[in-house]
């Protein structure tokens, strides 16, 4: 390839130096020995690399064509990596927005209604292609709770030595956080995880 650009390269330099030295030169008869000359030197310039073929050994010959064919899958591969490393960049910002959005939709809601916010969102895609939020396998959302963020509720009768009870409120509080998140984004309640800090 690159004795091929380089052949034409010069091809294109020597006619316009040509063009260039035939402008200098005054309306005479030297002007058509000049073309004539300028035009052997071209043909000369186009014939020299077939003569080079010609005058090559067959052995040199394959071995520059063997050469040649082994650096295009090397490049191939180079290609593909590239590939494959932005397309994971891509899919990382794709995750990286869409939590962020989900983020966005839902956190008001969570904190006026539960009084959590969100501490971080991790989406875990099916393989191949599809969308987000809806064909992610798995959303794992942990919830922190927010400083004043909940209003001051009734106070509830307190049962010392009822642990089970208070396992399943914190539950209950879940599955409920767990529909309100599912209705808000639009994601089957399978999908959701929810970790609770501090709880």
């Amino acid at each position: 390839m690159e004795l091929l650009s380089s052949w034409i390269q010069n091809i294109i330099l020597f006619i316009l130096l040509s063009v260039v030295i035939e402008m200098l030169l005054p309306r005479s008869d030297m002007q058509k020995y000049v073309r004539m000359a300028a035009g052997l030197v071209l043909l000369i310039l186009i014939l020299t690399p077939i003569m080079k073929l010609f005058a090559m050994d067959g052995e040199e010959l394959m071995e520059r064509a063997r050469e040649s064919i082994a650096s295009i899958p090397a490049a191939g591969n180079d290609i593909s990596a590239k590939k494959k490393e932005i397309q994971a960049r891509q899919d990382a910002y794709i995750l990286e927005q869409t939590a962020f959005r989900l983020k966005e939709a839902a956190e008001k809601g969570l904190i006026g209604q539960f009084g959590f916010r969100f501490d971080e969102i991790e989406i875990e895609l099916k393989k191949g292609d599809g969308n987000i939020p809806g064909d992610a396998e798995k959303i794992r959302a942990v919830l922190a709770k927010e400083e004043g963020g909940r209003e001051v509720e009734e106070i509830r009768e307190v049962h010392i030595g009822a642990d089970g009870d208070a396992k399943r409120i914190e539950e209950d509080l879940r599955q409920e956080i767990v529909k309100y998140l599912s209705e808000k984004w639009e994601v089957d309640s399978e999908k959701l995880e929810i970790v609770i800090e501090g709880g």
